[in-house]
């Protein structure tokens, strides 16, 4: 009883040890994995929406099913052939004596000779490496996925509050402008002007709201969810934090396009020797038992079978295996060079942002806010016209729009360059 509980544990073990290494190290790095079933709830953070887009999209069970099915050909490539059982009878049906002259029964097990079973097992073996890291790399698609949609998430919520601060600043510039035509300060031509704006600023609160609900929605979609009432917590910033590194300390070396071309190079070498051993000759071996019926004797037979390589020694196969290697070989080349040029030109795109998003803090963004207070206030002292102020807020907003803009594209620049190396940019979990 103990050694079957014993064996249980293992079996579950090495079960949710080969179902965990399906997932890239950027998801393990975030904590998630494929045995943990989460609740969708209010809040979402970007490893929940994770975690329950592991746990209930269908390409996941697709990939595993397609691991499922590589790990079934590896089995299979470890069986030895089958014996052969056969009989013969000879001379039924005569017209003199009381039946058949004699009738053989024999076994015969064919010996796979020159290492072709262990070809064949290599090359199964490596062509489940291979599945397994196009498992990864389908994976990592559905990272970027993930990442893209919360981003717009949080990038929508980011224009929510900022189409709210607009209206309220609307609404209180509105106020400001009543009283002044109430006094008789400015006509009141200026306050239709000032409610037109707040109206405005109102249309854009709610079509701000509509984008973000319909963000949510596309998040939900992931994890088969037709609803978008929860809210996305996290920052832009957190896509930010950890400065760009080069193609190498990225560690690109661990995509898992390149590891499975990797392993494809052992499996076409794999097929190389396993096509050289099929050329040469097996081994068959017999026995048999003979009932001689005409004077009631039997006898016994042994026999030795194996073709003679005369014509066929598997030369076209041996030279397709040759080419298919060179090909991907060739493949593996110019994947490593497109990987490496894409990822130089991500960092430099994400450092441009991260330039970008510096200079809007700290150059931009402050003196027009400064500019739209003190027009403000020049505007109830008198001093300045009512169009100013208006155009101090315009271009406030729009500033602080493309703020938001530049961190969203920052951070799916960051999941992009998180998808080719399969590793997290960030130490902390978003």
């Amino acid at each position: 009883m103990l050694v079957f509980v014993a064996s249980a544990d293992l079996l579950r073990a090495q079960t949710e040890l080969e179902n965990q290494a399906l997932l890239p190290p950027v998801y393990t790095e975030a904590g998630v994995r494929l045995d943990l079933a989460v609740v969708s709830d209010s809040v979402i953070t970007f490893v929940t929406a994770l975690q329950l887009v592991v746990s209930r999209h269908p390409q996941v069970t697709a990939v595993r099913a397609q691991v499922a099915a590589a790990q079934g050909r590896l089995q299979q490539s470890r069986y030895r052939p089958n014996p052969e059982l056969s009989a013969e009878v000879e001379d039924f049906g005569r017209k003199t004596g009381g039946g058949p002259a004699q009738t053989t029964i024999g076994v015969e097990q064919n010996f796979e000779l020159f290492g072709k079973r262990g070809s064949r097992m290599s090359v199964a073996e490596a062509e489940l490496s291979a599945e397994q890291f196009a498992a990864e790399q389908s994976l990592l698609d559905l990272y970027r996925e993930v990442a893209e949609f919360f981003v717009m998430s949080l990038g929508a919520q980011e224009n929510v509050i900022l189409a709210r601060q607009r209206l309220e600043l609307a609404l209180k510039i509105e106020r400001a402008v009543e009283i002044k035509v109430t006094d008789g300060a400015v006509p009141k031509a200026e306050l239709y002007r000032a409610q037109s704006s707040a109206k405005l600023a109102e249309i854009d609160l709610a079509s701000a709201e509509a984008s973000a609900a319909q963000q949510r929605l596309a998040l939900a979609t992931l994890w088969g969810s037709s609803s978008p009432d929860f809210r996305v917590v996290g920052a832009l910033d957190d896509w930010l934090t950890v400065p760009p590194k080069t193609p190498l300390e990225l560690r690109i070396d661990d995509n898992p396009e390149l590891l499975g071309l990797l392993a494809q190079v052992r499996a076409r070498e794999a097929d190389i020797r396993l096509a050289q051993s099929i050329g040469k000759p097996d081994v068959s071996l017999g026995a048999g038992y003979r009932r001689l019926h005409d004077d009631g004797s039997n006898s016994y037979l042994v026999w030795a079978a194996f073709p003679l390589p005369l014509f066929n020694r598997n030369q076209g196969s041996v030279a397709e295996a040759s080419a298919r290697l060179k090909q991907v070989e060739a493949e593996l080349s110019m994947a490593r060079r497109r990987l490496e040029s894409d990822v130089r030109l991500l960092l430099a795109n994400i450092e441009t942002r991260r330039q970008q998003i510096k200079q809007l803090r700290e150059q931009v963004i402050p003196p027009a806010q400064q500019a739209l207070e003190e027009i403000d206030l020049a505007y109830r002292m008198g001093s300045q016209p009512f169009i100013n102020v208006l155009d101090a807020q315009r271009t406030l907003f729009e500033l602080q729009g493309m703020l938001i803009d530049a961190l969203i594209a920052a951070a799916q620049t960051a999941a992009e360059i998180e998808q080719l190396t399969g590793h997290s940019l960030n130490p902390v979990r978003r």
